[in-house]
């Protein structure tokens, strides 16, 4: 993993039907990835979080979209992410 900080937004724009809304920030860290939108300038979405187990339950205040994601699978989100140079990653196409 290289040594450079990195952010990705998670946004949700509903698949283009409405403004973009600040889901989640990740921060990748020499040690790995977390969270944490005030320092990448969001207001959070109170409905989405992280449980205990480690899987992540996204949700989109205005369209409702709904992700959960395992610990394994976000990080692996963000690393294709990262490998791909994508800065911002959209909830409502991640939304089956």
């Amino acid at each position: 993993m290289p040594d450079q900080d990195l952010t990705i937004k998670l946004a949700c724009t509903g698949r283009g039907t409405h403004r973009s809304t600040g889901i989640e920030a990740f921060h990748r860290h020499t040690d790995g990835w977390d969270s944490g939108l005030a320092a990448a300038g969001l207001t959070p979405a109170r409905e989405s979080r992280r449980d205990a187990r480690g899987t992540w339950h996204l949700h989109c205040p205005r369209c409702r979209a709904s992700v959960r994601l395992s610990a394994a699978n976000m990080n692996r989100l963000l690393d294709g992410a990262t490998a791909d140079g994508v800065s911002q990653l959209d909830l409502g196409r991640l939304h089956p």
